[in-house]
């Protein structure tokens, strides 16, 4: 019976893994597709966006039937309680690196405009951060809520200065009005992207030590704009 179980343990820590490896994927390819200007990319993300909903729902059915087969003691439950909200939040960065291909898709119609720098700069962080949250998970960091959470201070900020741009640009160029508010919406996804990688280190952390290190944060607006 113990051998089924973490058997069965194992494999849902697997199945997280795989899907965290493809949200990775698609917020590389939509970070991409973006600043490279690659509608492949952004029509890839689309398309695949399915199969990390699929993840999520796979790896919820096989979490269920270990509680209920297996009736796991604390510690073990703790994991596979984690690892539901883990999947929630991975299929919601997915959502968000599909919202920031779509938008993308729809700026290719728009009159020209530069992608402002602080959007490529949020872009990088929030990869970078999710990256270390999927490192983390997979090393049970205790650590990981307290740098995820300081690196989103510097995303907060940047977002900020995206704000300011796009108000700025709509008042002085009219004519790229719809673009400029396009690339807030991406700098939106962006920032929920890193906001959602601090919910993952949480996670990751109350994994290690039992003790939940703050709370989720609240979902602002559509991932889709």
């Amino acid at each position: 019976m113990r051998e089924r179980y973490l058997h069965a343990l194992a494999e849902l820590e697997g199945q997280i893994r795989d899907m965290g490896a493809l949200v990775k994927r698609a917020v590389h390819n939509a970070i991409w597709s973006l600043e490279h200007n690659q509608p492949a990319f952004a029509h890839e993300i689309i398309a695949k966006d399915r199969e990390i909903d699929m993840r999520r729902y796979a790896i919820e059915t096989a979490a269920l039937h270990v509680i209920a087969r297996q009736q796991p003691l604390a510690g073990d439950l703790r994991v596979v309680s984690a690892i539901l909200d883990l999947a929630s939040e991975l299929e919601r960065i997915g959502d968000y690196a599909e919202g920031i291909a779509e938008i993308f898709l729809r700026c290719a119609r728009q009159p020209p405009l530069a992608l402002p720098p602080p959007i490529s700069t949020m872009a990088r962080h929030a990869e970078a951060m999710l990256n270390d949250a999927l490192e983390s998970l997979h090393n049970r960091d205790p650590e990981a809520a307290t740098r995820l959470e300081a690196a989103d201070t510097a995303v907060d900020v940047l977002y900020i200065e995206v704000t300011a741009w796009a108000m700025q640009s709509m008042r002085e160029s009219p004519q790229t009005l719809e673009r400029a508010m396009y690339y807030l919406w991406i700098a939106h996804n962006l920032e929920r992207i890193a906001d959602r990688t601090v919910n993952i280190g949480e996670r990751t952390s109350f994994i290690a030590t039992g003790v939940v290190a703050g709370k989720p944060s609240g979902e602002g607006l559509a991932a889709r704009g």
